[in-house]
This record gives structure tokens, sequence and C-alpha cells, in this order.
């Protein structure tokens, strides 16, 4: 059975964005901090995932200076691991899947801090 490029880009898409929240939860364990998942739905069709907790609570320029920094390895934990990934797949792998994936990345990490 072969596998279409559609199928195979859905998939790994799929599988990044399963390694970007789990990356976040591996960031709150390392600061010992109870987190959630949290399934987002649209019109009763879910559509993504996301890694909360009551912790971080507000804003991140309305945090205090030592959580806005567990904040900000938290937050950005995914992205060294996954630019890296990306910049790979751009260079050696697959550039359209690569490039799309990381600049859909570039566009979400202001989006951490609620930009």
């Amino acid at each position: 059975m072969l596998v279409t490029p559609t199928v195979a880009a859905i998939a790994l898409t799929s599988t990044v964005v399963v390694l970007h929240e789990t990356l976040h939860i591996l960031g709150y364990q390392l600061y010992k901090i109870k987190c959630k998942v949290k399934m987002i739905w649209w019109h009763r069709i879910p559509i993504a995932f996301a890694v909360e907790s009551d912790y971080f609570a507000g804003t991140y320029s309305s945090l205090p200076a030592d959580k806005r920094v567990k904040y900000a390895v938290i937050a950005g934990l995914p992205y060294t691991v996954i630019i890296p990934l990306c910049v790979y797949w751009m260079f050696i792998a697959h550039p359209i899947i690569g490039a799309s994936i990381g600049i859909a990345h570039l566009i979400n990490w202001p989006l951490e801090y609620g930009v």
C-alpha cells in the first residue's frame, strides 16, 4: 500500500503537533508544575489540543519575573527541537514540508506569549 503525499503530510504534521505539546508537558515536568491537556473544539469538532496550568494565570507581562522565566522556558522548549528538525527537512529531506512546518512554528512562537 502506497502512502499518498497528502496522507504523509497530514501524518507528519500531526506528529509534530503531538511532539510540540509533549515538549511543553516536559517543560512543566522539569519545574514540577501541574498542567492539564485541554482539547480545543470548533462546532463540536476537535481541532487542536493545548497544555495549560493555573500556575501561569494572567497575561505573560503581568507575571512576576521568576514565573516569566519559567514560562519562557516551557513555551520555548518545543522550538529548540522542532525548528532544527524543520531546517533538516528543508535542506535534506523534504523542502516544502520542512518550510511549511517551520513557518507555522515561527508564526506560532509569539502567540505562545499572548502577543
